[in-house]
């Protein structure tokens, strides 16, 4: 079946005559004519009984109802095509490590999702290296984390600098009663640290 002849179909019902639906289309009349000729001889039956108003015949109301929620799809479908194309729809899947998906993401979604409602994000929080490995499968888009290690066939752009937040000893620890700790202050400590891939710990342990 000719999805453009079956539009027409549904055209031609819709404006009432043959006339209205190919200016409406922007069609000769004889081309919209030819078309529903045509899905006629394709399906078999008469559609349409010609005269002064057209008629559906019984054919024509059956091929017109159970074709309507298909037409409408087809529609709803070319649309979302078209709007994919234009770059204003479609799907971005998206990876985040902590603390930025948690303190930068949700401002900067809000903008995105502001400017382009129609396009859908997935977001997934791993940690850098897992990340990557999807970004290599192709499961991720893009991601926003550390830098990926060196010859890993990625690219890295840098956004910001992530800097150390606060250092927080014991009550009664010796470094508790300093104004300022330096990174080398903390050498020979016990610590509670992130996991060994974590960026914050490498910084540490350079």
């Amino acid at each position: 079946m000719d999805m453009k002849a079956l539009n027409t179909f549904h055209r031609i019902v819709a404006c009432g005559s043959f006339h209205s639906a190919a200016e409406e289309m922007n069609y000769a009349q004889s081309t919209v004519t030819m078309q529903i000729q045509k899905l006629e001889a394709d399906l078999g039956v008469q559609l349409i009984e010609r005269g002064k108003k057209i008629r559906l015949t019984e054919a024509g109301r059956l091929l017109y109802e159970q074709s309507l929620p298909i037409v409408k799809d087809l529609q709803q479908l070319q649309n979302r095509l078209a709007d994919l194309q234009l770059g204003d729809a479609g799907m971005i899947r998206l990876g985040a490590t902590e603390p930025g998906a948690s303190y930068r993401l949700p401002v900067l979604l809000g903008k995105f999702m502001n400017r382009f409602p129609n396009i859908r994000i997935s977001v997934d929080i791993a940690s850098t290296p897992a990340l990557c490995e999807q970004l290599l499968h192709g499961t991720l888009d893009l991601a926003l984390c550390s830098a990926p290690e060196l010859a890993s066939g990625l690219y890295f752009e840098p956004l910001y600098t992530e800097s150390f937040g606060v250092f927080i000893p014991p009550e009664g620890h010796p470094l508790a009663r300093q104004a300022g700790i330096r990174t080398e202050d903390i050498r020979g400590h016990r610590q509670l640290i992130n996991s060994k891939g974590c960026p914050y710990r490498r910084k540490l342990e350079i």
